[in-house]
């Protein structure tokens, strides 16, 4: 197994609006709805443009795996 770390950096987003919900689903790594709004995982720069915090940035780590025979 071998750790990578991307140099994208996303930010965690929560929209209770529909309005921005539906404007950034369509480019969101992963989102989930929750009690409060819908939570969406952003490009910093994608979630900047639509208005979101983005004071927190973190970035990913994809662990890539050899798996055959």
């Amino acid at each position: 197994m071998t750790p990578t770390l991307e140099e994208t950096e996303f930010v965690y987003c929560t929209a209770s609006d529909s309005d921005a919900v539906a404007k950034a689903q369509s480019t969101a790594l992963g989102w989930f709805r929750e009690r409060e709004g819908v939570s969406l995982i952003l490009e910093r720069s994608t979630a900047a443009t639509l208005g979101f915090d983005v004071s927190l940035p973190v970035r990913r780590i994809v662990l890539q795996v050899h798996s055959g025979p």
